[in-house]
């Protein structure tokens, strides 16, 4: 069932990233079938001939996708778009922009599903995270032009030969995530929204920290069982004794996304 969560505000319709119902880009051709193969694995992303490939996913995924905000719950949503499985596969001409395959899976969503939904901002418990320890030596401000870096990169993947990844490498003005958070250079709101699952609310950044920040972040994930002496602390822990940041419980207003009608849709 889907929680409820108190109406703070009146509808509010995105701009570039709202519910404009213009015909815009297209995805060439789109199969959506169900998956009932009962198999634990799954995968959301991208392969070089489909602009969306998924695998073994709940659709609200797809949805969420095509219109993502921060608050990751999507209320109205009934209870088969959240369990059942589905693989999608959409391909483009081209190779469109992360933009372009948010309006394809729109247009996707509203012709094979038939999706009408608005955003709104709903007050939500959140967590603020907040500086505890001004100059924290965790925390390096990057000097990197991440603007010429992302031309350089947008330009080599243009012409079809995109650099290879370096294994081990924290990618400029970027991050990794494998055994910790590696940042190249992100923005403190690209941590704070990185976290949110983890922390287990949305987290906005209230540092007032400004540009790129070079880090490592190494905490243990949630668990019921007792961690080991020598495992790293919980992420609230680690944030503050590794970055000088924390966590304050608050509540906001959030974005959220709600699902006025939708139809499971026709297989092909």
């Amino acid at each position: 069932m889907t929680r409820t969560v108190v109406r703070m505000l009146v509808p509010v319709l995105l701009s570039s990233a709202g519910l404009a119902q213009g015909d815009g880009p297209q995805f060439e051709a789109v199969s959506i079938k169900r998956n009932t193969s009962g198999a634990r694995s799954s995968s959301v992303g991208t392969r070089p001939d489909l602009a969306f490939d998924m695998t073994n996913v709940a659709l609200v995924a797809m949805v969420t996708a095509a219109y993502p905000t921060r608050n990751t719950e999507v209320v109205g949503a009934p209870d088969w778009l959240q369990t059942e499985r589905y693989d999608v596969a959409a391909k483009a001409n081209g190779k469109p922009s992360d933009e372009d395959v948010r309006l394809m899976l729109r247009h996707a969503l509203r012709e094979r599903m038939a999706l009408t939904a608005h955003v709104e901002a709903r007050e939500i418990p959140i967590y603020a995270m907040v500086v505890a320890r001004a100059g924290h030596p965790g925390l390096h401000r990057s000097v990197l032009d991440c603007d010429a870096i992302r031309a350089a990169r947008n330009a080599a993947a243009r012409s079809g030969a995109p650099p290879s990844p370096v294994p081990g490498m924290v990618p400029q003005c970027g991050y990794s995530w494998s055994d910790a958070i590696r940042s190249g250079g992100v923005a403190i709101d690209t941590l704070a929204r990185m976290i949110s699952g983890i922390a287990g609310r949305v987290v906005l950044d209230r540092t007032d920290l400004e540009g790129r920040y070079e880090f490592t972040l190494r905490f243990s994930p949630p668990a019921t069982s007792a961690r080991a002496p020598d495992d790293p602390p919980d992420l609230f822990t680690a944030l503050q004794e590794q970055l000088g940041l924390k966590l304050e419980a608050q509540r906001a207003p959030v974005d959220t996304l709600v699902i006025d009608h939708v139809e499971r849709p026709d297989e092909n």
